[in-house]
């Protein structure tokens, strides 16, 4: 499958699952800030592995940890939220409280 037709498989949740991941949130406050369940949040996360071809998350433990690769991913991610957050003008991207200390920075 061609990398440009793989991108078009993610959507606004996919990037803002990368840039919560990068913040550190548990896949139980991904899921409660985004309205889904958490086996939601893990289907989400092999997809975007499959869209990248990298591995974004490890298992340290009993919880996931995100990958250098994860990291390089999401900082671009971030700057692509970031450009559609400032291009929205008045209109709004709910974010919970936590996700939005995180964005603020």
């Amino acid at each position: 499958m061609d990398g440009y037709i793989k991108l078009r498989l993610l959507d606004i949740d996919d990037l803002t699952i990368l840039e919560m991941f990068d913040a550190g949130m548990t896949r139980s406050e991904m899921a409660q800030d985004l309205m889904i369940t958490e086996p939601a949040i893990t289907q989400r996360v092999n997809k975007i592995e499959f869209v990248f071809g990298v591995k974004i998350a490890r298992r340290h433990g009993r919880m996931k940890v995100i990958t250098h690769d994860g990291i390089r991913i999401a900082k671009r991610c971030r700057l692509a939220l970031r450009a559609l957050r400032e291009a929205k003008g008045s209109w709004q991207i709910p974010l919970s409280k936590r996700h939005r200390n995180y964005v603020d920075k």
